[in-house]
């Protein structure tokens, strides 16, 4: 019988040494929707509205100046003396040749264009999807009709939803993959937009 007490002893040590362990933080892993200490930051989903602020300015300032300039010179002589006697007399010729040619050739172009455009605007947009990282994918569309005039603004993007603002706005500075179109009809386009013939020429006119 003492024979088997030490390796029921052993046996028993070994089945009763406890499993190593992970200690856990004392603070609450980060989420999205606690990264700030005194707001909660509000779960959107598929239906809910989002105010953007456009304010888009862009400034494109674009100068380019070339200059070409090439000449070339070319200078040739020739000169011949020829005499011969005889029974007939004396013969004598003389020929000379000149030939030069000087030609130059000189380009001086400068082109500068300067475009500025601002849009600012307030639309709200509905969320269309959830991606599976929480940001939102949004659209929307607004039509306004004022005295024969269409105001048509249409709308889409990608926002975080870290970046919207306790009051449901966010600046679309903040808008991955912004598209932003504004269309206008009625009458004032009629006076601010070209015609088709002059479109046309404006085409095919080389100068």
């Amino acid at each position: 019988m003492k024979r088997y007490v030490i390796p029921v002893a052993i046996a028993g040590a070994i089945v009763a040494t406890p499993a190593p362990s992970d200690a856990d933080s004392l603070w609450q892993k980060r989420s999205r929707q606690r990264a700030f200490m005194f707001y909660d930051q509000p779960i959107y989903d598929v239906g809910d509205h989002v105010t953007i602020l456009i304010n888009q300015n862009t400034i494109v300032d674009n100068s380019e100046e070339k200059k070409l300039a090439k000449q070339a010179k070319v200078s040739e002589s020739f000169d011949f003396d020829s005499e011969s006697s005889g029974g007939l007399g004396e013969q004598g010729a003389t020929a000379s040749l000149d030939l030069s040619n000087d030609a130059k050739r000189s380009f001086d172009g400068e082109a500068e264009s300067t475009i500025d455009n601002r849009f600012t605007d307030r639309v709200t947009v509905t969320v269309r999807e959830v991606l599976p990282n929480g940001n939102l994918r949004v659209s929307g569309d607004r039509k306004i009709k004022v005295d024969g005039n269409d105001r048509h603004l249409l709308f889409s993007g990608v926002i975080r939803q870290l970046d919207i603002a306790p009051n449901g706005t966010i600046g679309s500075d903040f808008i991955a993959n912004l598209n932003v179109q504004y269309v206008g009809l009625g009458e004032h386009q009629a006076f601010t937009r070209q015609g088709w013939l002059g479109r046309t020429f404006n085409r095919i006119w080389p100068f």
